[in-house]
């Protein structure tokens, strides 16, 4: 039905909150995938139009081996349990993007960007994908796409890590929400725009994204993630591969050594 599986928790006040949100929300596209990816692509379209190979990768525990979102809480004063507790379970819908969004929202513009500076500093960015990514062809656009701090990569932007950068950057306005949904369509889009597209992550949030390209990678730098090999063990008919990184490997599906 395109219809995205929304779950919600035990938070009283949490629930009521998004349930208001939703309702009142409902004429612009703050929860419609398609509608948020469409406009994301068109904001980079002149970029991309004329060349035909896009790889989107994923950010923390991509092309970082680790997630510098707890620093970024710690700067904030958000009680890390408070993040996990919202994630419970592995549940990855709207809902927990949207009260995350809350979370941070909550605080100054100024303090998140300071945050955002000491987080980039606890950053340990991946060598082995560094390389991949700093040799990848001239011919190929790297779109960065987090759910996580997009404030955080977008200091990156600099190094010349990305050709352009997708993520929540306003926690305040929250005009769209970087879901596994949206990372899912933003896919869609750009094949539907007749790229080929090359999709790199690490986690459940990025399956969708990975099972949508013409090509889906997914790397794991220090550990599986529980997560995605119950995912695997449930449907053992994937397209998606791993990127070989290390020695921490996933059973029954294909491993590659670049991206290209």
């Amino acid at each position: 039905m395109n219809k995205e599986l929304i779950i919600l928790d035990e938070s009283t006040e949490r629930c009521i909150d998004f349930v208001e949100s939703y309702l009142n929300n409902q004429n612009n596209n703050l929860y419609d995938p398609r509608a948020i990816a469409e406009e994301l692509v068109e904001c980079i379209c002149k970029e991309i139009e004329p060349i035909d190979n896009i790889i989107v990768m994923d950010c923390d525990k991509t092309l970082s081996e680790n997630d510098a979102t707890y620093e970024f809480c710690h700067c904030l004063g958000i009680d890390v349990k408070e993040l996990k507790s919202i994630f419970h379970n592995d549940r990855y819908t709207t809902y927990q993007f949207f009260c995350v969004a809350r979370l941070y929202g909550s605080k100054k513009t100024s303090e998140i960007k300071a945050a955002a500076i000491k987080a980039k500093k606890t950053l340990r960015l991946s060598e082995r994908m560094l390389s991949i990514a700093h040799g990848i062809p001239s011919g190929y656009f790297k779109l960065g796409i987090t759910s996580g701090i997009y404030q955080i990569w977008e200091l990156l932007l600099e190094d010349t890590l990305f050709d352009s950068l997708i993520g929540c950057s306003n926690f305040a306005d929250m005009t769209y929400l970087i879901t596994p949904s949206v990372k899912r369509e933003v896919v869609a889009q750009l094949k539907r725009k007749g790229k080929t597209v090359v999709a790199v992550g690490d986690s459940l949030i990025d399956i969708p994204m990975l099972e949508a390209a013409d090509s889906g990678l997914i790397v794991a730098h220090e550990k599986l993630s529980n997560a995605v090999v119950e995912y695997f063990d449930r449907f053992p008919v994937t397209p998606i591969r791993q990127l070989s990184l290390s020695n921490y490997k996933y059973s029954g599906i294909g491993v590659v050594e670049g991206l290209i």
